[in-house]
């Protein structure tokens, strides 16, 4: 049974004639017959007889199926609006999966995901913390919708988008020698002092290690960390100086440290968000891309 037939008969029964069944259904009144007409055949009964030139009336038959058809066709006309609300509910309800590493998760997504939970409070945000070859298996196999990273070779199926550069700073303690020396700072003066390295996800440590090779220069003592923070606590205490990207650097950090900008001597570095060609993003994802893109301006 078609639900537009359905839909004919309602209109017929509620008008009391097929020329106003067929206006409030917008179509030609040939049609409103044609498809009551194949009703009744399908149910083998009549379903309205004729009271004059143009109105008509319910058979008995006609009654009983009114009674049993109002409560399904109200059901089905309300099915789309149902759906539609259900499916804007589980859109907002939706999960994200995020791909990174753990440097790009604590100084550049946090405060990203901070800001999208204040706008998408429905949304769920799940980060897996992996290496550059699993991010881009997870994106291409759709296990993770969005990815950032270290990653600057081009890779076949993802879109790429720079975010950067970033500067290079030299950290130090308030009124190191360094904080006051003459700009711009040159590699023999940083080699005078213990430089604190981190073991990071990009390499960072080895940079440094091949700009003092590449001008051969000698090569500092070395205080090896495993994170940034790490590294920023031996400054504080005197320790060394540190070289970090500039996003390392919080609100706080600046209040009690100082920061030159080394990059003429270590570059600049760029992170890279990844995602899948032809992959439909939630809004969410898209609210979270552009929220990265706008921090590092």
């Amino acid at each position: 049974m078609e639900i537009q037939r359905l839909r004919c008969f309602m209109a017929v029964q509620e008008t009391g004639s097929f020329s106003a069944a067929a206006k409030r259904l917008r179509c030609s009144q040939p049609t409103v017959s044609q498809h009551i007409k194949l009703l009744e055949e399908e149910l083998d009964t009549e379903l309205f007889e004729r009271i004059g030139t143009r109105q008509v009336r319910s058979t008995r038959a006609g009654k009983l199926l009114m009674e049993l058809a109002t409560p399904l066709l109200g059901d089905f006309e309300r099915l789309a609006t149902a759906f539609a609300e259900r499916l804007a509910t589980e859109r907002e309800q939706t999960t994200i999966t995020l791909a990174t590493d753990a440097t790009s998760l604590r100084y550049l997504l946090v405060p990203a995901l901070h800001k999208l939970q204040q706008s998408y409070p429905s949304v769920t945000c799940r980060v897996e913390l992996q290496p550059a070859e699993q991010i881009i298996s997870q994106l291409l196999s759709g296990e993770a919708d969005i990815g950032l990273s270290t990653i600057t070779k081009a890779t076949p199926g993802l879109h790429q988008q720079r975010l950067g550069p970033y500067a290079r700073v030299l950290l130090t303690d308030r009124g190191h020698p360094l904080a006051l020396a003459k700009q711009p700072i040159s590699l023999a003066t940083i080699a005078t002092y213990p430089v604190i390295l981190t073991e990071s996800p990009d390499n960072f440590d080895q940079v440094v290690v091949d700009a003092f090779a590449k001008a051969s220069e000698p090569l500092p003592k070395k205080i090896l960390c495993n994170d940034v923070e790490t590294a920023k606590a031996y400054v504080k205490i005197g320790s060394g100086v540190a070289i970090v990207n500039s996003y390392h650097l919080g609100t706080e950090d600046l209040l009690e440290l100082s920061s030159v900008d080394v990059s003429h001597l270590f570059g600049r570095s760029e992170k890279t968000l990844l995602t899948r060609k032809g992959r439909k993003l939630h809004l969410a994802s898209k609210y979270l891309m552009l929220t990265l893109t706008r921090s590092h301006l």
